[in-house]
């Protein structure tokens, strides 16, 4: 539990913050099996339960997306081949653009200045155009292709 505190204090910028998160009305305690939550929206407080005149779970989410990087390893002293990225951070701010999406992606798994391109399978067989809309690909899992450099051709 405290990674997962952890994480979210540094995704919503609250790192001298005290924060509990909640599934439903129910405090996550560090004895809880965070796998069993996949799938599950959770709620990120500072300190009191989320109230019953909450907005119902679809409104809370932001949009996002899940990674997978594919045919290469993270860098930059980060690990992890999976990750999620919201697509509007700041909530109200305009959603991120395909080239935005391909930079933010290559921060996220330390492969910056890297040639990337995103797919719908994890074959690389169906890539994701730069002409649609980022905002149709909300809540999907994409696939994270690095091209080779020169040096690796």
């Amino acid at each position: 539990m405290f990674k997962l505190r952890q994480i979210c204090s540094s995704l919503f910028g609250l790192n001298n913050t005290k924060l509990c998160v909640f599934n439903g009305k129910t405090e996550l305690t560090g004895k809880c099996d965070l796998l069993s939550l996949n799938g599950k929206t959770l709620s990120v407080t500072s300190g009191s339960s989320p109230s019953d005149s909450s907005p119902n779970s679809d409104s809370l989410l932001c949009p996002f997306v899940n990674l997978q990087l594919v045919n290469c390893q993270p860098a930059e002293c980060q690990s992890g081949d999976v990750g999620t990225l919201l697509l509007v951070n700041p909530v109200g701010h305009d959603c991120l653009t395909h080239n935005a999406l391909l930079s933010e992606t290559a921060k996220l798994f330390g492969l910056r200045g890297r040639r990337l391109k995103l797919y719908v399978d994890d074959a690389l067989t169906q890539e994701i155009p730069a002409e649609w809309s980022v905002k149709m690909l909300d809540r999907k899992t994409l696939y994270v292709g690095v091209l080779p450099t020169t040096a690796e051709a």
